[in-house]
């Protein structure tokens, strides 16, 4: 065998996706026009800077904080500002420390959760 065979075959190179940016009068425009409960899961999903996997999962109110669930642990009283804290098991990268996030509950993420509990 003089080549191989498998050089002579001409790959095709996938399509590189199109993507276009959304500005933020758009977004406004959006979220002017879109239902409440995308609304509330947009804003917590921007609060937190997690994705939509992880919102949908999140419980209103956990006792503790256990592998596999998010969820939220409110405390007696505010404390700084800070509610509570707000544990979310990324399930991508669940097999690593990494996995377990937790975010302190402020003002604004406490707005929107009471705003879920409201409409939803």
């Amino acid at each position: 065998m003089f080549d191989n065979p498998a050089e002579r075959k001409k790959m095709k190179k996938p399509e590189r996706k199109q993507r276009k940016r959304l500005s933020f009068d758009l977004s406004l425009e959006i979220h002017r026009y879109a239902p409440a409960w995308m609304n509330i899961a947009t804003e917590l999903a921007l609060q937190t800077t997690q994705a939509r996997l992880e919102i949908t999962r999140i419980r209103y109110s956990i006792k503790e904080l256990k592998d596999g669930i998010c969820g939220c642990v409110w405390l007696k009283e505010s404390v700084n500002g800070i509610y509570g804290t707000l544990y979310i098991h990324r399930q991508k990268t669940q097999h690593k420390e990494a996995s377990h996030v937790a975010i302190p509950i402020g003002e604004a993420i406490k707005q929107i959760i009471d705003a879920s509990r409201e409409t939803i």
